[in-house]
């Protein structure tokens, strides 16, 4: 199945909300976010794909680019799907919201919009 142009996404069967594990490899074999269908639009946890929001942008600070790449079990994949995903939240920000849970200001902000998230 297809989510937003990512492939080999799967939809958790047997749950009353359409969740769907979306392939974001690189940081881990298998690494997967989770898209939640919200109304009409998605929240979309990208889990470690990174660890501070400006990595989107490639501008993280040095020392955290640096824990991001060594951490990396593919770092070239990992980036890939690091900038298919900026370019989603470019393109698709109005009906997806996309956080990873590792940058506490992200987070926040996310929580604070979406007062019904709760990160575990």
């Amino acid at each position: 199945q297809t989510w937003y142009g990512f492939s080999g996404v799967r939809e958790v069967a047997g749950i009353d909300r359409t969740i769907l594990l979306v392939p974001l490899l690189g940081h881990t074999q298998g690494h997967c976010g989770i898209a939640v269908q919200d109304g009409d639009g998605w929240l979309l946890h990208v889990g470690d794909l990174y660890f501070d929001r400006r990595s989107l942008q490639g501008q993280a600070p040095t020392l955290m680019q640096l824990s991001e790449r060594l951490m990396a079990h593919d770092n070239a994949q990992r980036l890939a799907n690091v900038a298919r995903v900026e370019q989603l939240r470019r393109d698709q920000g109005r009906f997806i919201d996309i956080f990873c849970a590792h940058d506490p200001l992200e987070l926040a902000q996310m929580q604070a919009k979406r007062q019904s998230v709760t990160v575990v």
